[in-house]
């Protein structure tokens, strides 16, 4: 695979990361909080919220597995968007190192104009 194929993909993956990371800041302020440190106490279910006294906001079964199950997919995927970022910094620097000085430059121009 071309290395200008694997930067491109490099990007969109740290992107799809972004999108999903605020996506879920966005979903937590709107429901009152998280899962991660929520609870569940007799059949209710609490998202937590806050720092220090952390308080807590009931909500349906549906959304506490759904904001676990997000939680959980957003810290897994922390570890791999470092790894894609990783990734990209050596591809472009081995497309430097051959004379791309623009390395998203997809027209195949090696040196500057």
């Amino acid at each position: 695979m071309p290395d200008k194929i694997k930067l491109w993909i490099g990007y969109f993956l740290c992107g799809v990361w972004i999108v999903n990371f605020l996506g879920y800041m966005v979903i937590s302020g709107y429901f009152g909080g998280y899962a991660y440190m929520g609870k569940i106490d007799r059949g209710h279910y609490y998202l937590a919220h806050g720092k220090g006294k952390t308080s807590f906001v009931e909500v349906t079964e549906q959304i506490f597995n759904y904001s676990s199950a997000h939680g959980l997919v957003t810290l897994i995927t922390i570890p791999c968007m470092f790894a894609c970022l990783y990734w990209i910094f050596h591809v472009q620097m081995r497309l430097r190192k051959q004379g791309c000085v623009y390395p998203l430059d997809m027209t195949g121009n090696r040196k500057a104009q």
